[in-house]
């Protein structure tokens, strides 16, 4: 394993010379890196029935040969598919990087227009799944409403807003008065989560913050929201607990995240536990193997959680997630 991963590392850093630096970088990646992030395919995990039928060996191969083959393939497609926007993203953070920020491989500016602008197909992918959880956590604000009888406005705090891929749920779901607040880490998600607010005809407002010391008063917000977030900040239990401190008593914490492979999957994780420290790397600390729906429960800071895990199909590494709403205690 210890080989396969240098083999997998020396062919990341031999790609890393052949491409040219990023020359325009507010244009995006150069045109010959456009072509051919647009030919790399998108890597999809076998199909069960093709899984089966590769179990069944052949002459030159064993079960476990067959296996270990598939996964080192799948590893190593996720490095050559990642690769070249990678190199184009550090690149193009050398011309986009504001004086005294701190060097990073991938910076922040590099790192929310990634976001902003290569992560379209995912949220198309989980739109549907998204919505229903949305429009649980807004029924669920209007029900503790009518039980007590509050007619003011609603405000959602949404941590990790990155460049605001959630509006589009927003826009659906709030009712008139109702304000949607951002934090990032990120100071630069703050000009695209704007854009994504505007679009959606969504009242925002962004501040810079860190979800482990959130900048807002106790009992302030009727919901949270978090998408992808706890997989990368420094300490999930304090972030969580800052959470359940800016929410009214009764109020809802939605939580949408990745997580590692749970005991179904052992070879998925195995190659995510190998990747995890390039993915802290290239991606701002996030963690492929965090499980985020423990570190919830671990908390004990919400009466009751009601969540679910579920594979995306298509999302490999990153295919495994947790989601669902937690309550605080109305007696907080």
């Amino acid at each position: 394993m210890m080989r396969a991963s240098s083999r997998v590392l020396s062919l990341l850093s031999s790609l890393a010379l052949s491409f040219p630096p990023a020359a325009h970088a507010a244009q995006g990646p150069p045109r010959n890196m456009q072509r051919l992030i647009r030919r790399t395919p998108t890597l999809r995990v076998p199909s069960r029935d093709i899984r089966q039928e590769l179990d069944l060996g052949c002459e030159c191969c064993t079960p476990t040969e067959v296996r270990r083959r598939q996964m080192m393939t799948n590893m190593l497609g996720a490095g050559i598919a990642g690769s070249a926007g990678l190199i184009d993203l550090a690149n193009r953070d050398k011309l986009m990087r504001r004086p005294g920020e701190k060097k990073e491989v991938i910076g922040k500016s590099s790192f929310a227009w990634c976001m902003a602008n290569r992560m379209g197909s995912y949220e198309s992918s989980v739109r549907e799944a998204k919505e229903r959880l949305f429009t649980s956590c807004f029924e669920a604000i209007r029900t503790r409403k009518q039980a007590t009888n509050e007619v003011k406005p609603s405000n959602i705090l949404e941590v990790g807003v990155g460049p605001g891929p959630n509006m589009p749920m927003y826009s659906k779901m709030l009712e008139s008065g109702d304000r949607v607040w951002g934090v990032d880490a990120n100071a630069y998600m703050g000009e695209y989560a704007s854009q994504s607010a505007k679009a959606a005809g969504v009242p925002f407002e962004f501040m810079e913050g860190d979800a482990q010391r959130l900048p807002f008063q106790d009992n302030s917000f009727d919901a949270v929201v978090v998408s992808h977030v706890l997989c990368s900040v420094s300490d999930p239990i304090k972030a969580i607990r800052e959470i359940s401190r800016v929410l009214v008593p009764g109020g809802v914490f939605l939580f949408w995240e990745h997580i590692g492979a749970w005991e179904d999957k052992p070879m998925l994780r195995m190659q995510q536990d190998v990747l995890d420290p390039l993915q802290q790397v290239f991606f701002q600390g996030c963690h492929l193997n965090r499980d985020s729906l423990a570190a919830i429960e671990r908390s004990k800071t919400f009466e009751s959680i009601d969540a679910r895990k579920f594979y995306i199909g298509d999302r490999m590494l990153l295919s495994p997630h947790a989601a669902g709403l937690a309550f605080k205690s109305k007696a907080s």
